[in-house]
């Protein structure tokens, strides 16, 4: 029983993890688009660099821009 008790704190453990780092690289893209997006670049290049659709990087930017 104690290794099955282990086994799930384990899971738990990678799950978490597996969470906090997809948000980790969801907020530096959406720092990343912000800064391109201060930067004046054309959205077909934001979309490249970013690998974002024009529909999200337009969301990213209405979402948390402070010039909203």
């Amino acid at each position: 029983m104690c290794n099955l008790g282990e086994g799930l704190a384990e899971e738990r453990e990678a799950i978490g993890f597996a969470k906090g780092e997809a948000s980790g690289k969801e907020k530096t893209m959406i720092s990343v688009v912000l800064q391109m997006n201060k930067m004046h670049l054309p959205l077909d290049q934001m979309m490249t660099i970013s690998g974002k659709s024009e529909q999200e990087i337009k969301e990213i930017i209405d979402k948390y821009s402070k010039d909203n």
